[in-house]
């Protein structure tokens, strides 16, 4: 296969697989760094564990904004919106209700 697209598919996924990397290395870093500042074990798997899930946690709030509560948003203005005004006020109507005069 050839393309710009598989090239672009190709360049992607070099791309995601140097993520992963560069956030497991990071982890560890840190980890092995904490590890030789304090005398228990514990605060840097603490640490660890509190970056993950705040991470985890920030992505999962972003999901939850962006594709439901904007999505919804949009949705409501679209079905009520600037193209009511076109149809007496009374919204986009689903397809069945078009084919009524």
């Amino acid at each position: 296969m050839v393309g710009f697209s598989v090239a672009q598919r190709d360049i992607r996924d070099y791309y995601n697989g140097d993520v992963q990397w560069i956030m497991i290395v990071t982890l560890i870093a840190v980890f092995l760094i904490r590890r030789c500042c304090c005398a228990r074990w514990w605060p840097p798997i603490y640490l660890v564990a509190s970056v993950i899930l705040s991470y985890v946690s920030a992505v999962g709030i972003g999901v939850v904004f962006f594709q439901f509560v904007l999505a919804t948003a949009f949705v409501e203005r679209a079905w009520h919106g600037v193209s009511g005004s076109r149809r007496g006020g009374r919204g986009l109507q689903p397809a069945a209700d078009l084919a009524d005069p």
